[in-house]
């Protein structure tokens, strides 16, 4: 018996997993980021008119997050992919004061041109998912001044843009075009006049998941431990009979 339990632990240690890719993964902690601008901080790029800097003040964990103020420009940063397969990207948000009514705040994606993203106006702070020529209302009110966090899930081959805010998928994927790039470009975008909404950005990750190959079904697993068991079986009886 232990031999077989020995031998089903090494099986299922065996078997090909489904393994996520981490692209990019930062709580904007020291030593890679200081307190500062976050242009020019760890391959982060963008218009001088954009206000991100990294701060201290304001946090969802660690010692560090960003805070994004500004008006219709872009502070981004670039990320490899794989385009076969679909990347997560997620980040902790905390939609700050109103201090302009026009204004909004948004994360987008470029990968060969616009593909989507979401926003909050800052006239009724719904949170909405952004495609080529759709803009979602998804009836979540975001809350001023609390952290909360926002997945989106992106099929650059299928054209879709899925985005889910504390773990529940909210409205249906947004469309864009297709593509094969393979460089992802995450854009902060505050929209509206100076000074438009702060908002602070924490634990942003970027992962792109890879299945190295087909893992097998439950079913299968519990075929090759029972004929694993019938040949220790044959192998235990005609030991016996030598005897």
């Amino acid at each position: 018996m232990r031999i077989l339990l020995s031998l089903v632990v090494m099986v299922t240690w065996a078997l090909p997993q489904a393994e996520a890719s981490v692209v990019y993964d930062t709580g904007f902690e020291p030593p890679d980021f200081v307190l500062g601008p976050l242009r020019g901080q760890d391959g982060w790029v963008g218009d001088p008119s954009v206000v991100g800097s990294v701060q201290d003040a304001v946090v969802e964990s660690g010692t560090q997050a960003v805070v994004v103020v500004g008006n219709n420009n872009d502070l981004g940063r670039n990320f490899t992919v794989d385009p076969t397969e679909p990347i997560h990207v997620t980040f902790d948000w905390n939609l700050g004061d109103v201090t302009d009514p026009g204004g909004a705040w948004r994360v987008q994606f470029f990968a060969g041109g616009f593909l989507g993203g979401i926003q909050a106006f800052d006239s009724d702070s719904q949170l909405r998912i952004r495609g080529i020529g759709s803009d979602f209302g998804t009836g979540v009110i975001v809350p001023r001044n609390e952290w909360h966090e926002v997945e989106l899930v992106l099929d650059l081959q299928a054209g879709t843009l899925t985005g889910f805010y504390d773990g529940v998928q909210v409205g249906p994927p947004q469309a864009f075009p297709p593509t094969s790039a393979t460089t992802l470009n995450l854009s902060l975008r505050p929209a509206g006049q100076v000074p438009a909404d702060e908002s602070w950005l924490d634990d942003l990750n970027v992962e792109n998941p890879e299945v190295l190959e087909p893992v097998p079904t439950m079913g299968e697993v519990a075929r090759i431990v029972l004929l694993m068991a019938v040949v220790l079986s044959g192998a235990v009886l005609i030991r016996f009979r030598s005897a």
